[in-house]
Protein backbone atom coordinates (compact mmCIF):
# COMPACT_ATOMS: atom_id res chain seq x y z
CA UNK A 1 0.00 0.00 0.00
CA UNK A 2 1.16 4.01 -0.82
CA UNK A 3 0.19 6.90 0.84
CA UNK A 4 -1.09 9.90 -0.95
CA UNK A 5 2.34 11.51 -0.51
CA UNK A 6 3.64 7.80 -1.80
CA UNK A 7 1.66 8.34 -4.49
CA UNK A 8 2.21 12.23 -5.14
CA UNK A 9 5.53 11.20 -5.70
CA UNK A 10 5.69 8.84 -7.67
CA UNK A 11 3.17 10.11 -10.27
CA UNK A 12 3.38 13.92 -10.11
CA UNK A 13 0.03 14.59 -9.10
CA UNK A 14 -0.67 16.84 -6.34
CA UNK A 15 -1.86 15.70 -2.52
CA UNK A 16 -4.78 18.27 -3.42
CA UNK A 17 -5.64 16.51 -6.55
CA UNK A 18 -5.76 13.08 -4.87
CA UNK A 19 -8.29 14.19 -2.30
CA UNK A 20 -10.15 15.91 -4.86
CA UNK A 21 -10.62 12.64 -7.01
CA UNK A 22 -11.81 10.91 -3.82
CA UNK A 23 -14.37 13.46 -3.34
CA UNK A 24 -15.75 13.57 -6.80
CA UNK A 25 -15.61 9.61 -6.63
CA UNK A 26 -12.90 9.15 -9.72
CA UNK A 27 -10.75 7.49 -7.56
CA UNK A 28 -11.55 6.16 -4.16
CA UNK A 29 -8.33 4.38 -1.71
CA UNK A 30 -8.03 0.99 -1.15
CA UNK A 31 -8.46 1.63 2.39
CA UNK A 32 -7.91 3.67 5.58
CA UNK A 33 -5.08 3.17 7.84
CA UNK A 34 -6.32 2.99 11.54
CA UNK A 35 -5.64 7.37 11.40
CA UNK A 36 -7.86 8.07 8.78
CA UNK A 37 -5.13 8.29 6.39
CA UNK A 38 -5.78 7.59 2.45
CA UNK A 39 -4.08 3.95 0.91
CA UNK A 40 -3.47 3.00 -2.45
CA UNK A 41 -2.71 -0.51 -3.57
CA UNK A 42 -1.27 -1.48 -7.39
CA UNK A 43 -4.81 -1.37 -9.08
CA UNK A 44 -5.36 2.03 -7.65
CA UNK A 45 -2.24 2.77 -8.79
CA UNK A 46 -3.02 1.61 -11.93
CA UNK A 47 -6.43 3.39 -12.18
CA UNK A 48 -4.64 6.83 -11.77
CA UNK A 49 -2.36 6.12 -14.28
CA UNK A 50 -5.25 6.05 -17.00
CA UNK A 51 -6.65 8.79 -15.27
CA UNK A 52 -3.58 11.34 -15.56
CA UNK A 53 -3.07 9.76 -19.38
CA UNK A 54 -6.97 10.24 -20.42
CA UNK A 55 -6.35 13.92 -18.50
CA UNK A 56 -3.45 14.66 -20.50
CA UNK A 57 -5.67 14.10 -23.45
CA UNK A 58 -7.91 16.87 -22.38
CA UNK A 59 -10.59 14.30 -21.79
CA UNK A 60 -13.11 16.09 -18.87
CA UNK A 61 -12.93 14.18 -15.55
CA UNK A 62 -16.95 13.42 -15.68
CA UNK A 63 -16.15 11.71 -19.25
CA UNK A 64 -12.86 9.93 -17.42
CA UNK A 65 -15.21 9.24 -14.43
CA UNK A 66 -17.79 7.20 -16.57
CA UNK A 67 -14.95 5.38 -18.52
CA UNK A 68 -13.10 3.84 -15.71
CA UNK A 69 -16.03 2.83 -13.33
CA UNK A 70 -17.49 1.16 -16.05
CA UNK A 71 -17.92 -2.96 -16.35
CA UNK A 72 -16.77 -3.42 -20.11
CA UNK A 73 -14.27 0.09 -19.80
CA UNK A 74 -12.12 -0.57 -23.17
CA UNK A 75 -9.89 2.23 -23.81
CA UNK A 76 -9.34 1.58 -27.38
CA UNK A 77 -12.69 2.36 -28.26
CA UNK A 78 -12.47 5.25 -25.78
CA UNK A 79 -9.16 7.09 -27.55
CA UNK A 80 -11.04 6.13 -31.13
CA UNK A 81 -14.21 8.22 -29.97
CA UNK A 82 -12.38 10.91 -28.33
CA UNK A 83 -10.15 10.75 -32.12
CA UNK A 84 -12.83 11.95 -34.02
CA UNK A 85 -13.73 15.05 -31.30
CA UNK A 86 -10.29 16.16 -31.49
CA UNK A 87 -10.78 15.91 -35.38
CA UNK A 88 -13.51 18.04 -35.05
CA UNK A 89 -11.73 20.61 -32.83
CA UNK A 90 -9.09 20.75 -35.15
CA UNK A 91 -11.41 21.59 -38.17
CA UNK A 92 -13.39 23.90 -36.06
CA UNK A 93 -9.63 25.96 -35.22
CA UNK A 94 -8.84 25.72 -38.85
CA UNK A 95 -11.59 27.24 -39.91
CA UNK A 96 -10.90 30.38 -38.10
CA UNK A 97 -7.60 30.69 -39.19
CA UNK A 98 -8.77 30.38 -42.21
CA UNK A 99 -11.04 33.83 -41.38
CA UNK A 100 -8.43 35.28 -39.89
CA UNK A 101 -5.48 34.59 -42.13
CA UNK A 102 -8.12 35.56 -45.06
CA UNK A 103 -8.29 39.52 -43.61
CA UNK A 104 -4.57 39.89 -43.06
CA UNK A 105 -3.56 38.21 -46.36
CA UNK A 106 -5.69 41.08 -48.24
CA UNK A 107 -4.80 44.10 -45.79
CA UNK A 108 -8.48 44.18 -44.84
CA UNK A 109 -9.57 46.54 -41.83
CA UNK A 110 -12.26 45.25 -39.28
CA UNK A 111 -14.71 47.90 -38.36
CA UNK A 112 -18.24 47.12 -37.11
CA UNK A 113 -20.19 50.48 -37.96
CA UNK A 114 -23.46 49.89 -39.05
CA UNK A 115 -24.66 50.34 -42.85
CA UNK A 116 -25.91 53.97 -43.60
CA UNK A 117 -28.66 55.15 -46.42
CA UNK A 118 -26.10 56.16 -48.54
CA UNK A 119 -23.91 52.80 -48.33
CA UNK A 120 -27.35 50.98 -49.27
CA UNK A 121 -27.75 53.26 -52.17
CA UNK A 122 -24.60 52.54 -53.65
CA UNK A 123 -25.54 48.94 -53.97
CA UNK A 124 -28.66 49.51 -55.19
CA UNK A 125 -27.41 51.34 -57.72
CA UNK A 126 -24.80 48.84 -58.63
CA UNK A 127 -28.02 46.12 -58.67
CA UNK A 128 -29.39 48.52 -60.85
CA UNK A 129 -26.70 48.83 -63.36
CA UNK A 130 -25.96 45.06 -63.56
CA UNK A 131 -29.62 44.12 -63.60
CA UNK A 132 -30.78 46.82 -66.31
CA UNK A 133 -33.65 47.59 -64.67
CA UNK A 134 -37.10 49.10 -65.40
CA UNK A 135 -38.10 52.73 -63.93
CA UNK A 136 -40.44 50.70 -61.98
CA UNK A 137 -38.71 48.74 -60.76
CA UNK A 138 -35.65 50.48 -59.43
CA UNK A 139 -37.46 52.04 -56.81
CA UNK A 140 -38.58 48.86 -55.94
CA UNK A 141 -34.68 47.71 -55.39
CA UNK A 142 -33.61 51.07 -53.66
CA UNK A 143 -36.39 50.29 -51.07
CA UNK A 144 -35.82 46.58 -50.62
CA UNK A 145 -31.43 46.98 -50.69
CA UNK A 146 -32.32 49.48 -47.98
CA UNK A 147 -34.74 48.02 -45.83
CA UNK A 148 -32.16 45.04 -45.30
CA UNK A 149 -28.97 46.73 -44.90
CA UNK A 150 -29.85 49.55 -42.95
CA UNK A 151 -32.58 48.63 -41.11
CA UNK A 152 -32.41 44.53 -40.90
CA UNK A 153 -30.98 41.89 -40.20
CA UNK A 154 -28.67 41.27 -43.29
CA UNK A 155 -27.02 44.01 -42.69
CA UNK A 156 -25.77 42.38 -39.66
CA UNK A 157 -24.91 39.30 -41.72
CA UNK A 158 -22.84 41.36 -44.11
CA UNK A 159 -20.36 42.56 -41.08
CA UNK A 160 -20.10 39.32 -40.16
CA UNK A 161 -18.36 38.32 -43.79
CA UNK A 162 -17.00 41.06 -44.48
CA UNK A 163 -15.45 42.47 -41.26
CA UNK A 164 -16.60 46.45 -42.49
CA UNK A 165 -18.93 47.67 -44.35
CA UNK A 166 -16.07 49.46 -46.51
CA UNK A 167 -15.26 45.76 -47.39
CA UNK A 168 -18.74 44.75 -48.75
CA UNK A 169 -18.81 47.90 -50.76
CA UNK A 170 -15.36 47.34 -52.25
CA UNK A 171 -16.27 43.82 -53.33
CA UNK A 172 -19.70 45.05 -54.39
CA UNK A 173 -17.73 47.54 -56.65
CA UNK A 174 -14.87 44.87 -57.71
CA UNK A 175 -18.06 42.71 -58.64
CA UNK A 176 -19.09 45.40 -61.13
CA UNK A 177 -16.28 46.05 -62.28
CA UNK A 178 -15.68 42.34 -63.48
CA UNK A 179 -18.92 40.38 -64.49
CA UNK A 180 -17.02 37.83 -66.47
CA UNK A 181 -15.25 36.52 -63.55
CA UNK A 182 -18.46 36.15 -61.73
CA UNK A 183 -19.97 34.24 -64.62
CA UNK A 184 -16.80 31.58 -64.37
CA UNK A 185 -17.25 31.19 -61.24
CA UNK A 186 -20.85 30.19 -61.44
CA UNK A 187 -19.79 27.68 -63.93
CA UNK A 188 -17.28 26.24 -61.71
CA UNK A 189 -19.76 25.82 -59.12
CA UNK A 190 -21.83 24.45 -61.17
CA UNK A 191 -19.45 21.80 -61.39
CA UNK A 192 -18.42 21.68 -57.88
CA UNK A 193 -22.22 20.83 -56.69
CA UNK A 194 -21.92 17.76 -59.87
CA UNK A 195 -18.82 16.85 -58.68
CA UNK A 196 -20.81 16.40 -55.05
CA UNK A 197 -23.58 14.05 -56.82
CA UNK A 198 -20.58 11.73 -58.11
CA UNK A 199 -18.64 11.69 -54.84
CA UNK A 200 -18.35 8.60 -52.90
CA UNK A 201 -18.83 9.00 -49.24
CA UNK A 202 -14.99 8.95 -48.94
CA UNK A 203 -14.50 11.89 -46.03
CA UNK A 204 -11.02 13.48 -48.01
CA UNK A 205 -12.66 13.19 -50.99
CA UNK A 206 -15.66 15.30 -49.69
CA UNK A 207 -13.16 17.50 -47.39
CA UNK A 208 -11.64 17.85 -50.83
CA UNK A 209 -14.54 19.17 -52.49
CA UNK A 210 -15.48 21.81 -49.76
CA UNK A 211 -11.94 23.31 -50.43
CA UNK A 212 -12.87 23.70 -53.65
CA UNK A 213 -16.41 25.10 -52.72
CA UNK A 214 -14.70 27.02 -49.93
CA UNK A 215 -12.28 28.98 -52.39
CA UNK A 216 -15.19 29.48 -54.89
CA UNK A 217 -17.01 30.96 -52.23
CA UNK A 218 -14.07 33.69 -51.28
CA UNK A 219 -13.38 34.57 -55.14
CA UNK A 220 -17.71 35.21 -55.92
CA UNK A 221 -18.24 37.23 -52.34
CA UNK A 222 -14.56 38.65 -52.48
CA UNK A 223 -14.15 37.62 -48.52
CA UNK A 224 -12.25 35.28 -46.80
CA UNK A 225 -15.01 34.49 -44.80
CA UNK A 226 -16.54 31.90 -46.89
CA UNK A 227 -16.65 29.72 -43.91
CA UNK A 228 -19.04 31.78 -42.83
CA UNK A 229 -21.37 31.97 -45.95
CA UNK A 230 -21.33 28.06 -46.20
CA UNK A 231 -22.17 27.24 -42.51
CA UNK A 232 -25.30 29.15 -43.28
CA UNK A 233 -25.66 27.61 -46.51
CA UNK A 234 -25.33 23.93 -44.84
CA UNK A 235 -27.85 24.70 -42.42
CA UNK A 236 -30.45 25.48 -44.57
CA UNK A 237 -29.68 22.91 -46.88
CA UNK A 238 -30.24 20.10 -43.79
CA UNK A 239 -33.45 22.02 -42.88
CA UNK A 240 -34.37 20.92 -46.46
CA UNK A 241 -35.53 24.52 -47.09
CA UNK A 242 -37.02 25.84 -50.79
CA UNK A 243 -33.73 26.82 -52.09
CA UNK A 244 -31.81 23.25 -51.34
CA UNK A 245 -35.15 21.21 -52.67
CA UNK A 246 -34.90 23.18 -56.19
CA UNK A 247 -30.88 22.56 -56.70
CA UNK A 248 -31.57 19.02 -55.49
CA UNK A 249 -33.93 18.74 -58.48
CA UNK A 250 -31.39 20.19 -60.70
CA UNK A 251 -28.23 18.67 -59.25
CA UNK A 252 -30.10 15.44 -57.89
CA UNK A 253 -31.87 14.46 -54.71
CA UNK A 254 -29.79 14.11 -51.71
CA UNK A 255 -26.83 16.46 -52.95
CA UNK A 256 -27.63 19.50 -51.17
CA UNK A 257 -27.78 17.14 -48.19
CA UNK A 258 -24.24 15.68 -49.02
CA UNK A 259 -22.97 19.10 -49.23
CA UNK A 260 -24.17 20.28 -45.89
CA UNK A 261 -22.93 17.60 -43.77
CA UNK A 262 -19.65 17.79 -45.61
CA UNK A 263 -19.32 21.22 -44.82
CA UNK A 264 -20.33 21.12 -41.31
CA UNK A 265 -17.41 18.25 -40.82
CA UNK A 266 -15.20 20.49 -43.24
CA UNK A 267 -15.37 23.24 -39.94
CA UNK A 268 -15.63 20.92 -37.23
CA UNK A 269 -19.20 21.86 -36.50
Amino acid sequence: MKTVKEISKLTGISTRALRYYDEIGLLTPTERSEAGYRLYDEKALEKLNAILFLRELGIPLDKIKEVINSEDCNYALVLKDYRKKLEQKINKLQGLLGVIDGLEKEKKDVDFAGFLVSDAEKVAESIVNQQNATENAISEIYELVKANMVDGKVGNELLQIYGSKENYLSAVEESTLHPDTTLELQEELKNIYFAFRDSSEDESELHGLVKRLEENTQKMFRTGNARYILLQVAEGYLKKEKNAQILDSVYGVGVTEKIGKAVNTYYGM
